[in-house]
C-alpha cells in the first residue's frame, strides 16, 4: 500500500488530501516550500483499522528528524482546502512537534475528524464528503515574520491583494492572536494602504514584491484565486500552503489611461462618458471599413469596438482586453500592441489579459496591406481635403444648430449626430502610418548601432505642427492687449454662458478699446473653442468662459512666452535617402495627427453647445429647469436624455437623477494610470512611497535646464502662480495647457511616451521634456530647484 507520498511525487487529492496536493503542487511549480512528505489516506485507513501505524511510517519518521529536529503536523483532509469548502482551522495544525512526540501530535490530528465543528459544518453547508485525513509532515522553519496573502481580496475591494503579517510563526495570524499589519496592494505592485499595528513595518518593500510575484505566479498556476500562507527566515521567502478562496469573484480587467488621460484628465461626466465610448466605437468602426473590414469580420470587431473605453468610478480607461483585441486585427498582428505602447506609453507587465483570437487570415493581412499600400501612395490626395472636408461638416452642423427650435429637437439631434460618420476613421489610419514610421525608424537606428531613444531627433516636424498656431495667435493678441484694457476687461461683469461676450465687449468697446476687442474676437472665432481639459464636453471653453479667458491673458502679459527658436540636435545621424523619406512620411503622419486632434476639439464643441442648448432650451420650456446650473444638464448619458425626450423618463425622474449625481463636478481624486480592476467598484487613492524610486523618466526633447518647481493638479492653478521662471510637473497634459507649457523653461510629466501630446509640443516649442516620471507630482513640490537633463531623462533636486 501507498502510505506516504514524498514531496516530489504530484499524488491525487484522494491519497494526500488538499493541503498535500497543494503543496506538492506547489513544489512542482518551483515555490519555496520547506522539506516534507505526506501521510497518505491509505495509513489513515490503515490506522483506523488496526489502530497502530504501519512499518513504513515509523520508519520514515526516524529518517526526517535525522535532518530535522522539530517538525510540524498538519492536517490535509481529501475535502479540504478547496474552491468549494475549506475546513479553514476546523482541523489540527500541531507545531514545535518532536521525535519523542509525534506519535501523541499525530493521533490528536487523527482525531479531529470526528471533532462536533466539523459534523456543524458539514452540516451547515450541506456536504457529502469522505472523512479520510492525510497529514503533511513537514521540517519546521522558525521564521521571524510570517502571514497570509489573499491574491484576491475576500472583502471589497476585491481588486486588491491583501497581506496580513505579523513577526515570528505564522499560526498567531490565522488564529489572530498575533499583531497584524494589513497591506492592500493592486496586482501591478502600487501601494492602496498599509493599516500599520506594529512598532516597525513588518515587510520591506523588496520582500512584498517577492511576495507577491511568486503568489501571482502561483495563483496562476492553480488558476483560481488564492489564500498563501508564508514566511521569512534569513530574508529567504518560504510558502507553507495554498488553496482556493471560497468565494465567487468578477473578473479583473486591465485599464490604462495612457494617453486617454491627456484629453479626459480625473472625472468626466456621465453624458461625455457615454458620448467618448460611442465616438471610439464609431472611428474604429469606420477605419475598420476603409481598411476592407466586412461582413463576419467587421461583426466580430464590432464586439470590441464598443467595449474599448470603460468608464471606472467615473474615469475613462482603455480596456485593454478589447484594444489588443482590435490592433491584432492589423496586419503586424501581436507585434502592434508593442509599437501602440511604444507610441502612446502605459505599457504593462505582470499582469495576464485575456487573449482574442482576432489575427487577420493570410488572404485578409494581404488585402489590408494593399489598402494601406494605396493609402500611403495617395496618402497626400486623401488626407488633404480631409481637413477641408472637417471644415465643410464642421459648418453645416453649425447652420443646423441654429435651426433647432426645442430641447426634443436638439436631443434628437445630438443622438443622430453620434451615430453619423464624419471621417475621423481616418485619424485611425493615420495613427496606424506614426506606428509604422516609428517601428521602422527604431529598427533602422538598432541596426546603426544607435540607441532607441535617439529617435526623438527624427520626430520634431519641419514645419510644425497645428496644435501650435493657437499658441502663435494667441500670443499675437496678448502683445496687442494694453494694460488699461486687461484692467477694464477684468473689472467688466464676467459670467460664464451660451453668449456670453455680448456685453462685455459693447461695453469695453464703448470704453474706446475697439481695436483690443477685435484682436480678441478674431482669437475666439478661430480658437475659442478650446479649454483646458478641452475634450472633456463639461470643460467649457473660451467662448464660454469669459473668466478663464481674463485669467489666462493677464497671467500671460506677465509671463511672456520663452520659446527657443531653434531645435537643439544632439545627435548626427546619416541617413539614406529612402531612410530620410522614412523620416519625412513620419513627421507629416505626427503634424497630420496634431491637426486633425484640433479638428476633434472643435467638433467636439459642437456637442458640448448642444448640450448646453438643451439646458437654455429646458430653462425657456420648464421654469423647474431653471434651479439648475449650466453644468448640471452633463448629469445624464446621451441614452438618457434621449428616453427623456421620448417620454419614457418624466421631468421629475431626470432632476432626480441629476440631483444624486452632482458629485462628479466636484470629485477630485488621483487616478491610477494602470490598474487591473473589477470595472463596478471604486478605485481606490494609491499612496505613493515618496521615498521609493529614483526620479526619473523617458527623455523626449533634449536639453538641460534649470529652476523652481510649479507642479500642477489642475492647469488653472498656474494662472495664480507668481514664479517667473519655472520647470512645470503634471500628471499629463492637453492641448489647451500650450499656453503654460510655452511659458516654462523645462517640462515634466508623470505620463507620456515619444509621441504623447507632452512630447510633441516639448519638441515643437524645443522645451526640454521627460515624461513617464512616477509619482512626480507627489515627490516634487512648488518652489524646489530642479535641474533636469531631458537627454538622459534624469531630474535632480537641488
Amino acid at each position: 500500500m501507498n502510505y506516504i507520498s514524498s514531496q516530489k511525487e504530484l499524488a491525487s487529492v484522494e491519497l494526500v488530501g488538499g493541503k498535500g496536493a497543494h503543496l506538492q503542487k506547489l513544489v512542482h511549480w518551483g515555490a519555496p516550500v520547506a522539506s516534507f512528505f505526506v501521510l497518505t489516506t491509505e495509513s489513515f485507513k490503515y490506522f483506523l483499522q488496526h489502530q497502530k501505524l504501519p512499518f513504513e511510517v515509523e520508519t520514515k519518521f526516524q529518517e526526517f528528524f535525522k535532518a530535522h529536529p522539530t517538525i510540524a503536523l498538519r492536517s490535509s483532509m481529501i475535502s479540504e482546502d478547496n474552491a468549494d469548502s475549506s475546513f479553514a482551522g476546523l482541523f489540527e495544525t500541531i507545531l514545535d512537534v518532536t521525535e519523542r512526540t509525534w506519535k501523541d501530535s499525530l493521533f490528536k490530528i487523527y482525531a479531529s475528524v470526528h471533532s462536533d465543528r466539523v459534523k456543524e459544518y458539514i452540516q451547515k453547508k450541506d456536504l457529502k464528503v469522505d472523512l479520510l485525513m492525510a497529514v503533511v509532515a513537514q521540517e519546521q522553519i522558525q521564521v521571524e515574520k510570517s502571514g497570509v496573502l489573499f491574491t484576491r481580496s475576500p472583502v471589497e475591494p476585491t481588486s486588491v491583494i491583501a497581506i496580513d503579517a505579523a513577526f515570528g510563526m505564522g499560526e498567531g495570524v490565522v488564529s489572530g492572536h498575533a499583531i497584524v499589519d494589513h497591506y492592500q496592494y493592486t496586482r501591478n505592485l502600487e501601494l492602496v494602504s498599509h493599516l500599520a499595528q506594529n512598532d516597525r513595518a513588518v515587510l520591506t518593500e523588496s520582500e512584498i514584491q517577492e511576495l507577491i510575484g511568486i503568489s501571482l505566479k502561483m495563483e496562476k498556476a492553480i488558476d483560481l484565486p488564492s489564500d498563501i500562507e508564508w514566511g521569512f527566515k534569513d530574508g529567504k521567502l518560504y510558502l507553507f500552503q495554498i488553496r482556493p478562496i471560497t468565494r465567487s469573484f468578477e473578473p479583473l480587467k486591465v485599464f490604462v489611461d495612457t494617453n486617454l488621460s491627456e484629453s479626459y484628465p480625473g472625472t468626466v461626466s456621465p453624458f461625455s462618458a457615454s458620448f467618448v465610448k460611442k465616438a471610439y466605437e464609431n472611428v474604429f468602426r469606420e477605419s475598420a471599413v476603409i481598411l476592407g473590414a466586412h461582413g463576419k469580420r467587421l461583426e466580430i470587431l464590432n464586439r470590441h469596438y464598443r467595449n474599448l473605453i470603460s468608464v471606472v468610478d467615473d474615469h475613462l480607461y482603455y480596456n485593454l482586453e478589447h484594444y489588443y483585441a482590435v490592433l491584432r486585427a492589423l496586419p503586424g498582428g501581436e507585434k502592434n500592441i508593442h509599437n501602440w505602447h511604444q507610441m502612446i506609453g502605459g505599457k504593462v507587465s505582470g499582469v495576464d489579459i485575456p487573449h482574442h483570437d482576432t489575427e487577420l487570415s493570410k488572404f485578409e493581412t494581404i488585402v489590408t496591406i494593399k489598402t494601406l499600400l494605396k493609402l500611403i501612395l495617395h496618402r497626400k490626395k486623401i488626407f488633404g481635403p480631409l481637413l477641408m472636408d472637417f471644415e465643410k461638416n464642421h459648418a453645416s452642423i453649425e447652420a443646423d444648430i441654429k435651426k433647432l427650435k426645442s430641447s426634443k429637437e436638439t436631443i434628437e439631434y445630438i443622438t443622430g449626430l453620434m451615430n453619423r460618420p464624419l471621417g475621423f476613421g481616418l485619424t485611425i489610419v493615420n495613427d496606424i502610418f506614426v506606428m509604422m514610421g516609428l517601428g521602422i525608424l527604431t529598427k533602422v537606428l538598432k541596426k546603426k548601432g544607435l540607441p532607441e531613444d535617439q529617435v526623438i531627433d527624427l520626430l520634431k516636424t519641419t514645419e510644425g505642427v497645428d496644435s501650435v498656431k493657437p499658441l502663435e495667435h494667441f500670443n499675437q493678441v496678448v502683445s496687442k492687449l494694453s494694460e488699461k484694457f486687461l484692467e477694464a476687461l477684468a473689472k467688466s461683469d464676467l459670467q460664464i454662458g451660451f453668449h456670453p461676450y455680448e456685453n462685455v465687449f459693447r461695453h469695453l468697446k464703448n470704453k474706446g478699446f475697439g481695436e483690443e476687442v477685435q484682436a480678441l474676437e478674431e482669437f475666439l472665432a478661430k480658437y475659442g473653442d478650446r479649454s483646458f481639459e478641452e475634450l472633456k464636453l463639461e470643460s467649457l471653453p473660451m467662448k464660454n468662459n469669459p473668466i478663464l479667458v481674463n485669467q489666462l491673458l493677464q497671467w500671460a502679459k506677465k509671463n511672456p512666452s520663452i520659446i527657443k527658436p531653434t531645435h537643439h540636435k544632439i545627435y548626427d545621424i546619416e541617413l539614406s535617402w529612402i531612410e530620410r523619406k522614412v523620416v519625412t512620411f513620419t513627421q507629416e503622419a505626427i503634424a497630420m495627427r496634431e491637426a486633425t486632434r484640433l479638428w476633434r476639439g472643435r467638433y467636439y464643441h459642437l456637442y458640448r453647445q448642444l448640450v448646453l442648448k438643451v439646458g437654455q432650451d429646458l430653462m425657456n420650456e420648464n421654469e423647474s429647469w431653471k434651479l439648475f446650473g449650466l453644468l448640471d444638464f452633463f448629469s445624464l448619458s446621451s441614452a438618457e436624455w434621449l428616453s427623456y425626450a421620448s417620454g419614457a423618463m418624466s421631468t421629475e425622474e431626470a432632476q432626480t437623477l441629476i440631483s444624486k449625481r452632482k458629485s462628479w463636478q466636484t470629485k477630485k481624486q488621483n487616478y491610477p494610470e494602470i490598474i487591473p480592476w473589477v470595472e463596478t467598484e471604486a478605485l481606490p487613492k494609491l499612496s505613493a512611497n515618496t521615498e521609493m524610486g529614483a526620479l526619473n523618466g523617458q527623455g523626449v526633447s533634449p536639453g538641460i535646464t534649470e529652476a523652481e518647481a510649479l507642479v500642477l493638479e489642475n492647469p488653472n492653478d498656474a494662472l495664480q502662480s507668481n514664479l517667473k521662471e519655472f520647470i512645470l510637473v503634471t500628471k499629463n497634459t492637453d492641448p489647451a495647457w500650450v499656453y503654460i507649457m510655452s511659458r516654462s523653461k523645462g517640462l515634466i510629466s508623470e505620463k507620456g511616451s515619444l509621441l504623447s501630446h507632452t512630447a510633441i509640443i516639448g519638441r515643437e516649442l524645443n522645451v526640454p521634456t521627460i515624461v513617464g516620471v512616477k509619482h512626480a507630482t507627489q515627490k516634487i513640490k512648488t518652489g524646489d530647484r530642479l535641474r533636469i537633463d531631458a537627454t538622459k531623462g534624469t531630474i535632480e533636486v537641488l
